[in-house]
């Protein structure tokens, strides 16, 4: 078994979402687990046999100036994530509360939806690392949702959703960007959860809306990323090792694709039922 991990920030001691992932996967052999993600910083945990990163800035230059985008961490890169950015301008990019207004949200997503990032050189990274499973932390960007779908349509590997953070049952505004951008991303949060073989989140609240809404199978996992990090690394060893484990293990890849065709019929008649 390898699992694929997509998320926004790589696996780190500096931020939450960073620190989620070291809680979850840290009890993993470093041969099971690989990375893809976003976030123009560097892991500063060596837990994978790879990182590969494309960032919003790559994506940009390929846009206007046909350059190429993303590659492969290398490995004396690994350990030099002291800080949230790679590089400290990035950090008035990313923390500008500008950026996050509905309309460059939505041109963000409009930017990855049109933008080459499957590139050969991604394709022949996951050829090697070879993982049979994905495991995806979206969050609020619509495009890391078709990122794991493109991935797992073209692989034909299942996918387990991991869910910290509610965007679908939250209340939207009636009309303008932000009621457009947040209908545009729950479609995709259906999407990706109706083609997810698992779903974990943190709360046994969610679980239960989840599994009403969607009849999907899901698991609480809570994690102490909030902690603090005193102890490095330890703190994070593995207290989800056997769960996680069992939710990527009792996945049969024989009928998982089978499974999910299956249910998504079930609902497309339970909306024309309810229609």
């Amino acid at each position: 078994m390898k699992v694929l991990v997509i998320s926004h920030l790589p696996f780190s001691t500096q931020n939450n979402m960073g620190k989620t992932l070291l809680s979850l996967f840290s009890g993993f052999e470093k041969t099971q687990v690989c990375q893809l993600y976003i976030y123009p910083s560097y892991p500063n945990v060596e837990c994978c046999t790879s990182h590969y990163r494309v960032t919003d800035k790559e994506m940009i230059r390929a846009a206007l100036l046909r350059k190429k985008v993303g590659g492969e961490i290398a490995r004396d890169c690994v350990h030099s994530g002291q800080g949230l950015y790679e590089n400290p301008n990035d950090e008035s990019l990313y923390r500008n509360r500008k950026n996050k207004s509905a309309m460059r949200r939505l041109l963000r997503d409009a930017l990855w939806r049109v933008g080459r990032w499957y590139t050969p050189e991604l394709e022949q990274w996951l050829d090697r690392e070879a993982p049979d499973r994905i495991f995806v932390a979206p969050g609020v960007a619509k495009f890391l949702y078709d990122i794991a779908l493109t991935i797992s349509r073209k692989r034909n590997i299942p996918i387990v959703t991991y869910i910290c953070d509610e965007y679908y049952f939250v209340n939207s505004p009636r009309f303008g960007l932000e009621w457009l951008r947040l209908r545009l991303l729950q479609r995709k949060i259906r999407k990706l959860i109706r083609s997810s073989a698992h779903l974990v989140v943190i709360s046994e609240e969610l679980r239960e809306v989840y599994e009403k809404e969607f009849g999907v199978p899901t698991s609480v996992l809570m994690t102490g990323a909030s902690q603090p990090i005193a102890q490095g690394v330890k703190r994070y060893l593995h207290p989800h090792k056997s769960a996680i484990s069992a939710i990527f293990a009792a996945i049969d890849l024989s009928r998982w694709g089978k499974s999910v065709r299956h249910w998504i019929r079930l609902m497309g008649k339970k909306a024309q039922t309810i229609a």
